[in-house]
Formats: structure tokens, sequence, C-alpha cells
């Protein structure tokens, strides 16, 4: 069941009840939008069309609208048209109405139900994969939104070649009968929404869903677009082993860290044993040289952390989000760590990794790389792949058993 839900095609789907609850919540608002039935009336001249006052328009429309959205259960209402008291809505024009009614209350469905199922497959997705829920929302939406762009090009390119064979065949696929055929010399209704009227109804109707789609597009692309994090920076403070530093490269390159050395240094750079340990990673990493201390310090652009076994507070218990400079972990060398002095002046900013209390230390990689993980962590990984890439995201499956 997991599997289904995450996959390819509910993800698409996803992003097409998206898609429908705007163009059915479109057609909802300006289908009963009272303030642009009043105003295309007054351009058209439409009370003067059917011989009736502009209250009884009104009194009319309003009859017409309710009885759609099932307010009141029938379409009767007289007014004076040239002088004689009658009807507004004929016969044919009743059961026609009946048609509508049916399939507005049908498309009122269909969008409850995509409104029910899209706030299902939020939930579902909100508790298997909250970090990526995001982001797998923007994914189904841009390829649904894709295949829609599709669609309503052809609609319209439908429409500015033939017009009226559109016309004919909208109605044909929506009703099944052909009581929509009325006539402007007996029938009200078409008086009231001529072509003119229709039209602009249309053009509403999709300038609205147009403009709410790249909208919502815009927004889950700015959330989910990868945001400008602090730079992360290892620092090693008089580091001593080379193979400790080799290891710490490759985390350096994997993380898009920058690594800073503080000399002097306890070995010779071109030892086989940093190459060895650090591989080819090495050609890769942005490493800065600093002659000492104090000339590192005068060189920083953010906010400091020290990590320490004398520490009072464990690495996780800073808050990495909420930083808008840049970010320096800084490490001792592995016999006897960061200066006591430095460490002192800077105590509300030192970090300890929690450990067995008989334990004095972790291996200095092995600190690095959980420190820098547990920042990148908090970050939601910025600009780090979250799948394999190098083999494939499927590589897995698609070699299973293999």
């Amino acid at each position: 069941m997991l599997n289904i839900l995450n996959s390819k095609a509910v993800k698409f789907i996803y992003g097409v009840l998206i898609i429908l609850i705007i163009i059915l919540s479109s057609i909802n608002y300006h289908s009963f939008n009272r303030k642009f039935y009043q105003a295309m009336y007054q351009q058209l001249n439409t009370h003067e069309t059917i011989g009736i006052s502009k209250e009884e328009l009104f009194d009319s429309t309003e009859v017409l609208l309710d009885y759609l959205q099932d307010n009141r259960k029938d379409l009767s209402i007289d007014v004076v048209q040239s002088g004689q008291e009658k009807p507004m809505f004929n016969q044919l024009e009743i059961d026609h109405m009946v048609d509508v009614k049916n399939l507005y209350q049908t498309v009122m469905t269909i969008r409850f139900v995509s409104i029910f199922s899209f706030i299902a497959l939020t939930v579902f997705y909100l508790s298997s994969m909250k970090s990526e829920w995001l982001y797998t929302m923007f994914k189904g939406y841009q390829q649904a939104l894709i295949g829609f762009g599709f669609l309503l090009f052809g609609i319209i390119s439908y429409v500015l070649v033939d017009f009226r064979g559109f016309w004919i065949l909208f109605h044909q696929m929506l009703f099944t009968n052909e009581l929509w055929i009325l006539n402007p010399a007996t029938d009200n209704l078409i008086l009231m929404v001529p072509q003119e009227f229709f039209n602009q109804l249309v053009i509403n109707i999709i300038g609205t869903i147009v403009i709410v789609l790249v909208l919502i597009y815009l927004i889950l692309w700015y959330l989910v677009k990868p945001k400008k994090m602090p730079q992360l920076n290892l620092v090693l403070f008089e580091p001593e082993i080379p193979q400790n530093v080799g290891n710490i490269l490759r985390t350096t390159m994997a993380t898009n860290s920058i690594l800073h050395i503080i000399e002097p240094i306890g070995f010779i750079w071109d030892d086989k044993r940093l190459k060895r340990s650090g591989m080819d990673y090495i050609d890769q990493t942005t490493i800065i040289f600093h002659d000492d201390l104090e000339s590192f310090l005068q060189q920083v652009d953010g906010e400091c952390f020290y990590v320490t076994r004398y520490a009072k507070k464990p690495h996780s218990s800073f808050k990495y989000t909420t930083k808008t400079n840049n970010i320096y972990l800084i490490f001792g060398k592995e016999s006897t760590g960061l200066p006591l002095d430095l460490l002192s002046k800077n105590s509300d900013h030192c970090m300890r990794l929690p450990m067995n209390s008989e334990a004095r230390s972790l291996n200095l990689s092995n600190c690095v790389a959980i420190c820098a993980y547990e920042v990148l962590r908090q970050q939601q990984y910025p600009n780090l792949s979250l799948v394999e890439v190098q083999k494939g995201e499927n590589w897995l499956k698609e070699n299973n058993g293999n």
C-alpha cells in the first residue's frame, strides 16, 4: 500500500487534484458572481433585449442561481414582458435547467471528493515523509501542470479555429439530449446569457485558473528551491594525524563545506597516508591554510562553535536554522584539543559529543562528521542529494537479487 501511494502515478494524481480543485472552484465562483451578471447585463442592455425591467431581470437571475445551488425547488417567477405578465422561463428552459442543475451538482461532488482526496494524500505524505512533502507536491503538480498546459492549448486552438464546432461538441459531451438548443425568439434564457456573455464568463474563468495555477507553482517553487544557507566551515586546529585529515577531506567535499587548517600540522602535507584516506576528494575540496590561531580568528566572517570534551551542552542543542552568518565548527588537535583559554572565553559556544563516561574522546574525523551532519540535518541538507545519483535513484530496486 505504501509503495503504491509513493508511486509516480499517485504523485501525478496528487498534482491533478490541485489543478482540478482550482478549475472547479473558479467555475463555481464566476458562475455565481452576482456582480459579474449585473455588469454584463448593463453592458449588453439585457433587460431591453428581453423586454423586462432591470429589477425583474435581477430577480430572475437570483431565482436561476438559487435553483442551481439547490436553494429553491423550482424556477417559478413571473415577469411583465411586452406589457403581458408571463412566466420568465418556459417548459423547455425549465427542463434544460434540470439537466444543468444535475451537472452542477455532479461537478460540486467531484470538487468535494477532490478536496477530500487531496487532504487524505497530504496527511499521508506529511506522516511518511515530512521533510519531502512539499517537494513531492511540487513534482506532482509540475507534471500535472505540463499535461494540463497541453490540454488547455488544444482546447483554445480548437475554439479559435472552430468556435461553433467546439460549442456543439461541448454541449453534446455534457448533455444526453438536445434541450440545450434554445431559440432566442422564444427562450429568455438564451437572451440572458448570449454568446458575448458566455465568452466573457469563460475568459474570467480561464484567467483566474491560469493566474492561480501560476501563483501556486511559484509559491511551491520558492518553498522547495535550495535555500542559500550559511556556509559551513570545518576548522582543524594543528591536526597531527594524516589519516584523520584525509577522512575529514572526504567529509568536507561530500558536504559542500570549506576546510580550514590552522598550522603548524604534525605531518608532511603530501604524506601517502593523507592521500590514501582522502582519495581523489582532496583535489575537489576547498582548503584554506592559516599560519596560526590568531590569523584565523581575524579572518572569521561568521559564528564559531568549539567542540570539546569540557563543554556542558551537547552538539545537538544548538539551533543552526536561525543562523544568517557563516558557521565555523572548530576542532582541536588529537593529543590536547583546543587551547583552554580559547574555550574559557567562548564557553557559551562550546559543545560536547555525548559518550560513555569511561571514554575520553572520539576519533577526530568521526567528531567532524557527526557535528557537520547535525548542522546539515537541521538545515534539511541544503544542495545535497537525498538519493543515489551515480548509479541511479532506483538502482537498489532494479538490482534486487542480482
